[in-house]
């Protein structure tokens, strides 16, 4: 009689991801082991935390004298915090020293300095094990280990880094220098979050086939004299010879787009973008001169870059940006939008406030709604048949929640995967219209209707008064609660054809059958 092993060693390796004990599947045999351990061993942790000690120096010297097999499976390694006095599940408390927030740490364990010691004597020995590694994410702190960029240099398959840089709120912290990080070369792909410095235009300019681009620079109170461009980014790479990106994301930056960096972007088909942008009016005299010099030859408005992106018929299909009345034109124009996501509706240009640069403001609630009859009558019924993934942000307000107004408009949206709405009971003037279980079973009904849905994420919106242009939550904490204690109600939905996952501010829910065989939604944490 055929036994487990006269199967495929595909179809073991599809039995032993469905099992909740596939690392005591993979011990079962050698014929077994060898057909799972390629895949469960393709993604690789390396943390030492406060929490997990003894562990992760187990993992160490595992590795380091090849004790495991890991390294030679490993394609994708993760080096979080390498950082033994950091327990992840201490909130701790903040106090303000030396200019700067700083967290006070609860009293170390003992075996801190211990621990370090080890990871400096097996880190080296450790990453070598791992030279097959393609992708590798690495969350950096101040003492991260100067052995983990020497360790990226020796991959001759890296072709996507990740890097989780320090933040802080205030002010930039960076972390030790780790200059041979400018030496890293020949990338696909490459994300950068937290503070940062010229290496990464190196990285850019040593990668010609760099086909998508992740950076992040947070902002942070007070004049910022080192502000990073997209002009500085392009910097090292040969003028004829520029990238040809797909993917761009890029927030904190002021960006323009011109001849000096359109030639990296012609065949972009992703595109989102947070920028700073420029310093306008009488405040311009609060700010040094090298800033403004800056802000005025790398910085675009929101307006500009759109006009911009349309005049260079740039082939976008995917767009996560806010919106005015220039984007909401563009939108309406284009061709096949896949993916669609809206931040913030801005409107109007206005000066300098005493802690921000110049920006395009906040819609006025009249505004709004003319933006958002725009968005439900022009632009979606343009993308319907193309569109897969659509996000609506919770701040809206008004006519973007979703009501009799528009639900027509998203239900010819027939190839929709995933939607992320704001959900509220309120009209756009912030009268109570209609219960929460109304509003609900009607968003419900139609996310059933939309024969392609897979995920369904409801944010709480909130509708409140307007102040200097500014939406205020009066209502998110109430509505979120209401929206947790009644979502279990709904149902029914075909879990086969609809297994949506439902959000609200965070909470998350999953559809389930009860013991009448009626699915109803059911909070994750229940």
């Amino acid at each position: 009689m055929p036994g487990l092993l006269s199967l495929a060693n595909e179809l073991i390796a599809k039995i032993a991801d469905q099992l909740e004990t596939c690392k005591e599947f993979r011990g079962t045999c050698k014929q077994i082991d060898h057909i799972i351990s390629p895949k469960l061993l393709s993604y690789i942790v390396i943390d030492v935390n406060g929490e997990r000690i003894d562990l992760g120096i187990s993992q160490l010297e595992a590795l380091a004298n090849g004790s495991t097999r890991a390294g030679e499976y490993a394609r994708t390694v993760e080096i979080r915090h390498l950082a033994p006095h950091h327990d992840p599940n201490y909130t701790g408390r903040s106090e303000f020293l030396n200019g700067r927030w700083v967290l006070k740490l609860e009293p170390q364990d003992p075996r801190v300095d211990w621990a370090y010691r080890k990871i400096r004597e097996l880190l080296p020995a450790a990453l070598s094990a791992l030279v097959g590694a393609r992708f590798v994410i690495w969350t950096m702190v101040n003492k991260s280990p100067v052995a983990v960029s020497e360790f990226l240099l020796t991959l001759p398959s890296l072709q996507t880094l990740c890097l989780m840089m320090p933040v802080a709120s205030m002010t930039p912290v960076q972390p030790r220098p780790q200059p041979r990080l400018s030496q890293i070369s020949n990338l696909t792909e490459l994300t950068v979050r937290g503070y940062h410095d010229d290496f990464v235009a190196k990285i850019v300019g040593n990668s010609p086939k760099l086909a998508h681009l992740d950076l992040e620079y947070p902002g942070f109170q007070g004049v910022v004299e080192d502000v990073p461009t997209l002009h500085g980014l392009f910097k090292t790479v040969p003028h004829d010879h520029p990238l040809q990106l797909l993917h761009l994301r890029i927030r904190g930056y002021c960006i323009r787009f011109d001849r000096e960096t359109l030639p990296h972007l012609r065949l972009l088909r992703s595109l989102e973008f947070n920028a700073i942008p420029p310093i306008l009016g009488h405040k311009r005299s609060e700010y040094t001169q090298s800033l403004l010099e800056v802000s005025d030859k790398s910085a675009s408005s929101l307006t500009e870059t759109w006009e911009i992106i349309r005049r260079e018929e740039l082939p976008i299909e995917a767009i996560v940006t806010p919106i005015n009345n220039v984007v909401l034109s563009y939108l309406a124009a284009a061709d096949c939008i896949r993916k669609l996501a809206l931040t913030e509706a801005l409107t109007r240009v206005s000066d300098i406030t005493s802690n921000s640069l110049a920006h395009e403001v906040t819609s006025t609630r009249a505004e709004n709604e003319v933006l958002a009859h725009g968005f439900f009558t022009r632009v979606l019924p343009q993308h319907s048949k193309t569109l897969v993934s659509l996000s609506l942000p919770m701040d809206f307000g008004g006519a973007w929640f979703i009501g009799p107004h528009n639900t027509d408009a998203l239900l010819e949206c027939t190839q929709l995967v995933e939607l992320s709405i704001p959900v509220d009971t309120t009209d756009s003037s912030g009268v109570e219209k209609a219960s929460l279980d109304d509003v609900m079973e009607e968003i419900l009904g139609m996310a059933a209707r939309l024969p392609n849905l897979y995920q369904l994420e409801l944010f709480t919106g909130f509708v409140g008064d307007f102040w200097h242009g500014l939406i205020v939550p009066t209502r998110a904490n109430d509505t979120t609660q209401i929206l947790s204690e009644s979502i279990t109600s709904f149902g029914p939905v075909d879990l086969g054809t609809h297994p949506q996952l439902i959000g609200s501010m965070g909470d998350k829910f999953r559809p389930q059958r009860d013991s009448c065989g009626v699915v109803k939604y059911i909070h994750c944490l229940t």
